[in-house]
């Protein structure tokens, strides 16, 4: 229905009265001023310049005070000088994405005198310093980050205090990629270091006590001849390694060699190509040393020509880790070494022993000379031998209980399934089941506990004193706790 035209007139001049006045379009008087803030009111930065930044004998550039410093273009280093010096704290130097290179005879890229922090570094390039391309000894805090650095003759990164280096970028360096001595709360995040050469050291990433993480490690190379010459792809004794991918390092002298070392954990990591050229008798290689926690790492490719030789070496707890391919050629090799090894595989070692541990529990060995070295007062439950050559479980210690394992053997002349002396006591083998072996179980001597295991395929299945039972597979109603023969 359609509203009278009264009606309409009257709402269109209530509508009207209504409106809220806009006010006066006129402008103010005097000249127009600028309403927007400056890019100094919103972050106060300097250029870094010899103006600004004035330098001395010893440095092309001095900063003095705190602030928020930048690269308004690529600066070379001059001789004998740093390129960057720093005496304050709260202190930010962006390089903009410049490059910050030495000139022959260069010596520190940004060198912080000051003590106390907060530092911070980002966002550039830097190449051919003599000494370490960033060096901050003193400083408790600071950040890294965003910085890639080459071809330096010296470390690529030496700091100390508590700070975070990521997304860090060193490539060709003298001794240590990153050495960060952490006093506390250490972060190395998602750095790249590769082409770390040295003589008696030779380290990717040191870093004690912090978290090293998302962190690719390659080509660390060492080439003393000296038997204390360390190389190692990532040393983090007391810290934390995780998601880490270390490879290809090289001990070229006598000394040891390690693709992690020293960790309270390393934790989805894979360390591979961790090799040694050099004769020696006494030091060894491993994929992962000297570590507390080892939790699904995958290790392969670790070799030698006389060193020992460890996928996995000195561990406290290994779980669920991958490891093969780990050789020597004249030396002894061994997958994992630990105390306690659960759901692990280890495979490809023909000349090598599976594991050596304390407790062993459902893992799988898989073409080893030997499967599992059982060290006084432990245990090896539920694991499974494969194409073993020598033996497949040897205790070697008092107080151990091998139990419901399952050992297969290649039929070589000599080798044994289980197979325990009169130097041990306290043995207890139980439920086990081995095929394949020249001998199945060899226990000759009755100080041991040797009930319902069962072997067949053997050259001969059982070696066991009068007084263990052995029946057949039919007979075995006769006898529930009697060892079984088919």
């Amino acid at each position: 229905m359609k509203q009278p035209l009264a009606l309409t007139a009257a709402w269109l001049l209530a509508a009207t009265l209504n409106l809220h006045a806009q006010g006066s379009l006129t402008p103010p008087p005097g000249a127009p001023a600028p309403v927007m803030k400056t890019l100094d009111q919103i972050e106060a930065r300097t250029p870094v310049n010899s103006t600004t930044c004035p330098g001395d004998a010893t440095a092309t550039y001095i900063i003095i005070a705190p602030g928020s410093y930048y690269l308004t273009n690529s600066i070379g280093g001059n001789p004998g000088k740093v390129g960057i010096r720093v005496e304050a704290v709260n202190v930010t130097i962006d390089l903009n994405g410049f490059n910050l290179q030495a000139a022959a005879g260069a010596t520190k890229g940004i060198y912080v005198t000051s003590s106390g922090g907060p530092i911070v570094i980002r966002n550039g390039f830097m190449r051919f310093w003599t000494e370490p391309a960033i060096y901050i000894p003193n400083a408790s805090e600071f950040t890294i980050q965003d910085v890639t650095i080459t071809n330096v003759t010296g470390r690529g990164i030496d700091v100390a205090g508590s700070g975070t280096i990521e997304r860090v970028n060193i490539k060709y360096a003298v001794d240590y990629g990153i050495f960060f001595n952490v006093a506390s709360g250490g972060i190395v995040r998602d750095c790249r270091v590769e082409n770390i050469t040295g003589t008696t050291v030779a380290r990717g990433i040191y870093a004690p006590k912090a978290l090293i993480t998302g962190c690719t490690v390659t080509g660390i190379t060492g080439s003393s001849s000296g038997a204390s010459n360390t190389v190692a792809g990532i040393s983090c004794a007391g810290g934390n390694v995780n998601r880490c991918l270390v490879q290809t390092v090289t001990q070229q002298g006598g000394g040891t060699a390690s693709g992690v070392d020293q960790a309270a954990s390393v934790s989805h990591t894979a360390v591979s190509q961790i090799i040694s050229s050099a004769a020696s008798s006494t030091n060894g290689i491993a994929g992962i040393s000297a570590c507390d926690e080892v939790s699904s790492c995958s290790i392969s490719a670790v070799s030698t020509a006389s060193h020992y030789c460890y996928g996995v070496s000195g561990a406290g707890n290994v779980v669920s880790c991958n490891v093969k391919d780990i050789t020597s050629t004249s030396g002894s090799s061994v997958g994992i070494s630990g105390n306690s090894i659960r759901d692990c595989t280890v495979k490809n070692m023909p000349n090598g022993t599976g594991l050596e541990c304390t407790i062993a529990s459902k893992s799988l060995i898989d073409d080893c000379a030997s499967g599992i070295h059982l060290s006084d007062g432990g245990s090896a439950t539920g694991n499974t031998v494969k194409n073993a050559k020598g033996s497949g479980i040897q205790p070697n210690g008092n107080n151990i209980q091998i139990i419901g394992n399952h050992l297969e053997g290649t039929g070589v002349a000599g080798s044994y399934g289980i197979s325990y002396n009169t130097l041990f006591q306290y043995i207890r083998i139980e439920g086990n089941h081995v095929s394949g072996w020249g001998t199945g179980l060899n226990i000759p001597v009755p100080n041991a506990l040797v009930v319902r295991n069962s072997a067949g395929g053997n050259t001969v299945n059982f070696t066991l004193h009068a007084s263990m039972p052995v029946v057949t597979g039919a007979a075995l109603g006769t006898n529930p706790n009697a060892n079984v023969g088919f």
